[in-house]
């Protein structure tokens, strides 16, 4: 029987691993981890996606957008650069009598710009995390969950907000 270090297949098997896990990491970017702290960056701009929108099954709700000081200067000057950040906090929207508020969080979007970790989605890495919790819900799926939709506003860099002075 030949030991470990005498193995033949040794190498073959080291190289193949590796090479499968070069792969999956060029599949599966990396995670974009939860944006701590930022309900503390610049407030964009808060909107609300009714009943009656076409969007309303998957992106219903009353819409928050908060922008880190990298994606802050980006909106107004167009220069994406890595490090951007942008969060669309989105809120079940409760009516009464007219007004209408804040419900239960539905889910927090997150966009990390960042070209070469996210090159195959763009320069972007993209996750929507769950209602109140930091469990993630695209991670390997990010290039049709978010992608797709985002590639078609390749001006302004797959951006669909925009800062208004």
């Amino acid at each position: 029987m030949l030991s470990p270090t005498e193995n033949p297949m040794r190498p073959t098997l080291f190289i193949v691993t590796a090479v499968a896990a070069v792969l999956a990491a060029r599949s599966n970017p990396p995670a974009v981890p939860f944006p701590e702290g930022f309900r503390e960056w610049a407030h964009v701009k808060s909107g609300l996606i009714g009943p009656t929108s076409e969007r309303f099954a998957g992106l219903g709700g009353l819409h928050h957008v908060y922008a880190n000081p990298a994606a802050r200067r980006a909106l107004a000057d167009g220069q994406w650069t890595d490090g951007a950040i942008i969060v669309l906090d989105r809120f079940e929207a409760l009516e009464a009598n007219g007004d209408t508020k804040e419900g239960k969080r539905l889910s927090l979007d997150v966009m990390v710009r960042d070209s070469a970790r996210y090159s195959t989605t763009g320069g972007w890495g993209f996750e929507r995390f769950a209602g109140d919790t930091r469990n993630g819900v695209v991670g390997a799926n990010a290039a049709n969950a978010c992608f797709t939709c985002h590639a078609a506003q390749a001006n302004p860099r797959m951006v669909f907000t925009s800062w208004r002075p």
